[in-house]
């Protein structure tokens, strides 16, 4: 039998570094030159080589189109309008293994509990991990658990005993201390370029490799939990742009500005980088890989100092590594997506040349260039600068010595090759003049505008699910598992007291147990929930028509009143409510008291004038008898 090795900490550092400079080693030639352009591209910043006097710009314009930042938030805009559309209900949970409604119930809602409260403030996380995957081509998700403990002192009564006789003769009071484990899951969106993966992963497979994780810590966060060698790292503190080898890291470190530094600063407030390394290691001896971590502090050239041994995950299939790397535009067998930046590239780059070319035409055309005679006796360098009511000295000013060259005026032909340029964003982006506020082709019909917004829709449709499968629906799938782990019975008696009303305090079935098990996480995208709704409205709106046809027959004697048959359209009406999250229907419900039947007041006895439909108010002063109807049709007729 093997015998098992020892971990010493300078392999554990050895492995660290190794795996560290090889991830951003290939990353820095394969990936980081596609991300400073597609920040440059999105900031409205030309690029270095774009030198001023070049054959794109014709020497003169720097106007840089903001069509793909624009591009790029309209897109996150439609994105968060459709994840929010019901913030309250963003998990979704399908029916799986025959679970029992009811504890689908319960787990839904504690996990979108979760979402909508402190810590996670999962909207702003979202928001900056879409926007990540559209810029650079993934967005980041770090879910784990925060573990604490805390001490609290308590009384404790102690019965004083008579040692004669054993008999309780009074009470002391005894002043105890004792550990609180307190647990809060966390979402956090973690900046691209600190997240480090293999070169041979993909993005489905990323989390089966080493992962690296780089964090910028204080030493006084360092010392509450707990690490060790803190002594070693007194030469490792870092500034604000001091990443030499990160071209990303340096870029935002510019945008971001020096570190702030006072008087009364400490030792305690200076900052290291931790290197947190997600792995599969032998730990036991036993020739297996185990899920596993540790943690080193360093430079930014790479990890140097053990913090934190070598530890077995707990929960090895979901939470660890704790990372979730999503994509809006996945690529097979690669890590890393397109970003939106890329795909638009040349034609931002066309955009810039067409518009800055456009402008020197125009100001050609209204300052002409000037033929002059050679044998002229002019003050040139007047005539070049010529402003309105200059003078121009010169002998001879015949109208031969000087005219203006003439040139062709070429804004038409400028403009129809930047409708051809937006057409081309259209095809690359799925977003169509239209849907970004400009006004559309002259020549385009409205039908042919709103085939346009259907297939963009379709089409964004596409990146909103990549989105929710690889970024959404794995992070809720963490959180559960955190939930299942940790979870209190009293935080979820707490919830579904809360939320749904229940009591589940039971003393031989805790509620932490209703949770166990295994549930088919989804995100609840508003487009569903809108395409629900659109339905019904519609059903709605044919429904009311078929009444209204309906009761001018019965009214005009067409119709026998006994044959007539209406369409409910205030039970439609309620299953939209339930869709958009309200859940107390009859809080929108009102009961009209309806006078009795007077003669006279119908062409036909017992038929109200006017059925009652979704969507209209209730006339009091109707007639409401009606005997030979079902009560949801009398409801209606009202």
């Amino acid at each position: 039998m093997a015998k098992k090795k020892k971990l010493l900490e300078e392999d554990l550092i050895k492995h660290a570094s190794e795996v560290f400079v090889s991830s951003r080693t290939w990353r820095e030639e394969k990936i980081s030159p596609r991300w400073r352009k597609d920040n440059n591209l999105y900031d409205g910043v030309f690029e270095p080589n774009e030198k001023k006097k070049s054959d794109v710009l014709l020497g003169q314009g720097r106007l840089f189109i903001p069509k793909t930042y624009s591009t790029v938030n309209r897109i996150l805009v439609d994105l968060l309008d459709v994840y929010f559309f019901d913030a309250e209900n963003i998990v979704g949970i399908r029916s799986w293994k025959n679970i029992p409604s009811e504890t689908r119930e319960i787990v839904k809602t504690l996990l979108n509990y979760r979402l909508n409260s402190h810590p996670i403030k999962f909207y702003e996380e979202a928001l900056e991990a879409c926007q990540d995957a559209l810029r650079n081509k993934i967005g980041v998700f770090k879910v784990y658990p925060d573990l604490r403990t805390r001490k609290e002192k308590y009384l404790v009564q102690i019965p004083k005993i008579d040692p004669d006789t054993g008999i309780v003769i009074g009470v002391t009071e005894e002043e105890r201390e004792r550990e609180i484990e307190e647990y809060d899951p966390i979402i956090e969106c973690v900046p691209y370029e600190d997240f480090f993966i293999h070169s041979r992963a993909t993005w489905k497979t990323y989390n089966k490799y080493p992962i690296v994780h780089r964090v910028k810590r204080s030493l006084d966060y360092l010392k509450r939990r707990g690490y060790k060698n803190l002594d070693k790292i007194d030469g490792l503190f870092v500034g604000g742009s001091d990443d030499v080898n990160d071209e990303i890291k340096q870029q935002r470190a510019v945008e971001q500005g020096s570190p702030f530094s006072t008087t009364l600063q400490t030792d305690a407030m200076k900052e290291v980088y931790v290197y947190e390394l997600w792995t599969y290691m032998d730990i036991d001896g036993k020739g297996l890989q185990d899920s596993c971590s540790f943690v080193c502090a360093g430079d930014s050239s790479g990890p140097s100092i053990l913090l934190r041994n070598v530890e077995k995950n707990e929960l090895p299939d979901a939470p660890n590594p704790p990372f979730v790397m999503g994509t809006a535009y996945p690529e097979a067998h690669k890590a890393y997506g397109k970003s939106l930046p890329e795909q638009v590239e040349g034609l931002q780059k066309e955009t810039n040349a067409i518009r800055n070319q456009r402008r020197e035409a125009v100001a050609l055309a209204l300052r002409k260039p000037l033929l002059v005679s050679r044998g002229a006796n002019l003050d040139l360098m007047k005539l070049v600068n010529r402003s309105i009511s200059s003078v121009i000295m010169g002998d001879d000013i015949s109208p031969s010595s000087v005219r203006e060259l003439e040139i062709s005026d070429p804004t038409n032909q400028s403009i129809v090759e930047q409708n051809r340029t937006d057409q081309d964003f259209y095809e690359a982006t799925s977003i169509p003049p239209a849907l970004m506020g400009m006004p559309s082709s002259s020549e385009e019909t409205a039908t042919g505008v709103t085939a346009h917004v259907s297939n963009a829709n379709k089409k964004i449709a596409h990146v909103i699910r990549n989105l929710a499968q690889t970024l959404f629906v794995p992070a809720f799938n963490k959180l559960l598992m955190l939930e299942q782990r940790y979870c209190s019975d009293e935080y979820i008696q707490l919830v579904t007291g809360r939320v749904l009303g229940w009591n589940l305090s039971n003393d031989q079935f805790p509620a932490s147990q209703i949770i166990q098990g295994e549930f088919e996480l989804t995100c609840e995208i508003g487009m569903n929930k809108q395409a629900q709704v659109n339905k019904w409205l519609l059903l709605i709106e044919r429904g009311n028509i078929a009444n209204q046809t309906t009761m001018g027959l019965v009214q005009s004697g067409v119709m026998n009143p006994a044959q007539a048959h209406f369409v409910d359209t205030m039970k439609m009406f309620h299953k939209i409510l339930p869709i958009l999250g309200e859940k107390d229907i009859q809080e929108y419900m009102i009961q009209a008291q309806a006078p009795p039947p007077q003669e006279g007041s119908s062409p036909v006895k017992g038929i109200a004038s006017q059925p009652r439909m979704a969507g209209a108010p209730i006339d009091a002063g109707q007639n409401a008898s009606v005997n030979s109807m079902n009560p949801g049709m009398m409801e209606m007729m009202q």
